[in-house]
């Protein structure tokens, strides 16, 4: 049986928030885990996704973490 983990990666929002297939965002508040292709937001309202108008954003920048997702 595969296994699924989550694979943490590093970014510099300074050059903005990526996107792209298979990447997610996560809120340390809430620990919600939000896709960069869809628009939603988190339970604690830290992180938006507007994919269709290519916006990420955060209240709180510091307690966001990018992912991809990996199986083993």
């Amino acid at each position: 049986m595969k296994k699924i983990s989550r694979e943490y990666i590093n970014f510099d929002l300074k050059e903005g928030w990526p996107t792209r297939e298979g990447l997610f965002y996560e809120c340390l508040i809430c620990r919600t885990a939000l896709s960069t292709n869809k628009d939603s937001f988190c339970k604690c309202y830290n992180l938006v996704v507007d994919a269709s108008a290519g916006r990420i954003g955060a209240k709180e920048e510091d307690k966001v973490r990018l992912f991809s997702i990996s199986c083993k």
